[in-house]
């Protein structure tokens, strides 16, 4: 199974559905990702737990890079930049 690269933050509060795991609650400002699109649903994940939140309660991110690939891609050029001084290449 691949693991999306789709982002989307609230832009509004949702506090789910009382005892029913299949929705999970989102903050305004929370950026979750996406697991599945459905017709008025996204299945999303956030902080290790997976739900879905209604569709206009979420924006797509425009940045699709994870927090990890920027920061292992910051560390690759500086790593480069690094070499290039050293005499490496």
């Amino acid at each position: 199974m691949s693991i999306s690269s789709e982002y989307f933050e609230a832009i509004a509060d949702y506090a789910g559905v009382e005892g029913d795991t299949n929705y999970i609650a989102v903050m305004k400002g929370d950026v979750v990702r996406l697991i599945k699109k459905d017709k008025e649903w996204l299945t999303v994940e956030k902080d290790g737990d997976i739900g879905k939140v209604p569709k206009g309660i979420l924006i797509q991110k425009e940045n699709k890079i994870s927090p990890f690939n920027m920061n292992l891609q910051k560390n690759t050029q500086q790593n480069r930049n690094r070499e290039d001084i050293i005499g490496y290449n």
